[in-house]
Formats: C-alpha cells, sequence, structure tokens
C-alpha cells in the first residue's frame, strides 16, 4: 500500500526540491538553504528519509558541489587571502574542509 503522503509528490515538490538544492550547493547548510526556498527544514530531513522522487541522491550530489566551493575558496585564499577585499576566518575554512572532506583535509592522529 502506498503512504498517503506519498500521492501528494508531484511537479511542486520536484521544484521546492530543486530550489532548496540549488541554495544548499551554495552554503551548505540545511536550515539557511530550506529559508531561502521558502520550505521548512523539517520536510528536507523527510525528503531525505523517504528518498521522495530520488532526493537523496540529489543532496549527496548538492553536498559536493559545496565541498567543491569551498575547495574552489581555499585555492583562491592560498593564491591571494585577500581576494575578495576581506580577510575571512582561515580556522573556520579549514575547519569546513575538515568536516565536508575528511579524507583529504583532515589530520591523522
Amino acid at each position: 500500500m502506498t503512504h498517503p503522503a506519498r500521492a501528494t509528490y508531484d511537479e511542486t515538490t520536484r521544484i521546492n526540491q530543486d530550489r532548496f538544492l540549488e541554495h544548499y550547493k551554495l552554503v551548505g547548510n540545511i536550515e539557511e538553504a530550506a529559508a531561502e526556498a521558502a520550505i521548512h527544514w523539517t520536510v528536507v530531513y523527510g525528503w531525505r528519509r523517504e528518498n521522495v522522487l530520488g532526493f537523496h541522491q540529489r543532496f549527496l550530489d548538492a553536498r559536493e558541489r559545496y565541498a567543491d566551493y569551498l575547495e574552489s575558496l581555499a585555492r583562491k585564499r592560498i593564491e591571494n587571502p585577500s581576494f575578495n577585499g576581506r580577510i575571512g576566518s582561515d580556522v573556520l575554512l579549514i575547519a569546513q574542509l575538515n568536516a565536508k572532506r575528511p579524507g583529504e583535509y583532515r589530520p591523522n592522529v
């Protein structure tokens, strides 16, 4: 038997997912991306848990895109520490790289 909520998944759901994922790959934060996409963050967890319209893999792909963005930012910071006219936090940048790409950036103890 199909879950009753599944019957309501439609093109609007896909559009909302796409809008969320576009924001997520730029900010890497579920709550912030959900707010920008005008949905509640708990909806995203439901989409992932239920894999609504194949959302789980699309979410993982967006997470990889965010990690790519962090690597690009790190390279720019290495070449020019104030490339954007501001000096940001290298420590926070390293922490994000450690979290998103631990195999490459997390120091081995």
